[in-house]
Parts: structure tokens; C-alpha cells; sequence
């Protein structure tokens, strides 16, 4: 019984997830199933094998070497990092919809500029980028890899290129938000002692499952925003810094 209400617990988690939200997006976008797509992180390829299912023509990629041997073996469209140049792979202006998700919370602001440029010259002008990123919550630093938050703010800062900030780079790409959505998930009673001591005293078990109850009845609004989903389109050149 315990086991049955945990695993109802942990599917309150799906009311609200972001993979519907995209993939609505791309439906809406590629409604014609002949956009060329390419999800960056594609890790495990859950999202990769649900973009498949609604006929896009997806590849993903991702810097886990064994991750893209494996599915590559079972016949997946993936590239491995050091393809994204090669004759198979990505060239520039060539992408009509470029998927991030859960990516660049992984990266140092530094880092993040010279990512995000590497695969935005990728994408066709008018072309759209989908992100999807974390928030800070107390649920942020669980992952133990996770170095920054973006909020939306912060890529629109970077996106709109213009000359009125007062930061230390320049951006070669503008891009102009379309869409957002945020992710909300149940509100929890995280950092108690009974949450991580298996012999302790489970009372905060049934208030979660009843929190997370709520949730899932209200079609997952009473809960807390964890993530979003920002939605962008490449501007063309003659366009770029008229904001």
C-alpha cells in the first residue's frame, strides 16, 4: 500500500510538464512535419523519442560519447559532438528549430555565450529556439551539477544585443521573445530531518502526498513555479539591435 501511494505521489510531478508545452510548440511550428530539428542535451532521449513519435524530423546531440554510441545502435538520429561540423552534421543558417532543455543551467555564464553562439549560427534567421531551464528553488542545487539559474530576464539581456547595457561582451545573434510558459510543481516540505534519515519518523510523507494531492486536482496551478519554457525567433540580420 505505502509503495502504491508513493508512486501515485511521484506522478503529481507529471500534471504540469513542460514536454507537452513543446511539443505543442513544434506542432504549431512545423506543422508540415518537414522542419529540420535539433535538440542540444539530449541525454536519455525521452523528449528526443516523444518529438520522433509526432513525425518531426529530429536529431539530437549531446556530450556523452556512450549516451549517442547506444542510441545510435538502436537506430536513433543523434550526432556526436565532434559531427556538428562534419559533412553529416549542422551547418550554419541550416536549422529551423533548435531545442534546449536543461541544458545551460549546466553552464557558467562564460561559458553559456560561447554555447549558445556556437549553435545559433546553426539556426536559419526567423528560424525557433525552444528553451527550457530551471528556476531557483530549493529543488535547484539537488542536481549536483547545476551551476546558475537563467531566468527569462536574463537571456532577453543577452538576446536583445543592444548598445544600452552595460555588460562586457557583445552578442552576434538577436533573437525576440514569441512565447513563455512556466512549470509549476507541488508545493513541498523539503529540509526536515525525517526527509532524509530513513529511520526517522515519517510525518511529513502524508502532508506532501496531501500537497501534492491539491496539485494534481487543481490541474496543477496550487503549486510552486520551478521552471520555464521561453520561446524565441531568430531575427534576420537587417533587423538585428531594432528593439
Amino acid at each position: 500500500m505505502l509503495g502504491l501511494l508513493k508512486r501515485l505521489n511521484q506522478s503529481f510531478l507529471e500534471v504540469r510538464s513542460e514536454d507537452a508545452f513543446i511539443l505543442r510548440t513544434l506542432s504549431r511550428v512545423d506543422s508540415s512535419r518537414q522542419a529540420q530539428i535539433l535538440e542540444v542535451g539530449c541525454g536519455l532521449g525521452r523528449l528526443l523519442r516523444k518529438v520522433l513519435a509526432q513525425g518531426h524530423r529530429v536529431r539530437g546531440v549531446d556530450a556523452n560519447r556512450s549516451l549517442i554510441q547506444a542510441h545510435q545502435a538502436k537506430g536513433l538520429p543523434c550526432l556526436q559532438l565532434d559531427d556538428l561540423d562534419t559533412e553529416k552534421g549542422v551547418p550554419e543558417n541550416s536549422l529551423d528549430v533548435l531545442v534546449i532543455a536543461h541544458v545551460i543551467e549546466h553552464l557558467a555564464p562564460n561559458d553559456l555565450l560561447g554555447f549558445l553562439e556556437n549553435y545559433l549560427k546553426r539556426l536559419k534567421p526567423g528560424g525557433i529556439l525552444i528553451v527550457a531551464t530551471p528556476l531557483l528553488t530549493a529543488n535547484f542545487f539537488d542536481d549536483f551539477d547545476h551551476v546558475k539559474p537563467y531566468q527569462p530576464e536574463s537571456l532577453n539581456l543577452i538576446f536583445q544585443n543592444t548598445t544600452e547595457n552595460q555588460f562586457q561582451f557583445s552578442f552576434p545573434v538577436s533573437m525576440q521573445l514569441e512565447d513563455l510558459w512556466f512549470r509549476r510543481i507541488p508545493y513541498r516540505l523539503k529540509f526536515y530531518r525525517s526527509n532524509f534519515l530513513p529511520q526517522s519518523f515519517r510525518w511529513l510523507f502524508p502532508v506532501n502526498f496531501a500537497l501534492g494531492f491539491f496539485y494534481a486536482l487543481s490541474g496543477g496551478f496550487i503549486g510552486q513555479k520551478d521552471a520555464w519554457t521561453g520561446v524565441y525567433r531568430k531575427q534576420h540580420p537587417a533587423t538585428q539591435g531594432k528593439h
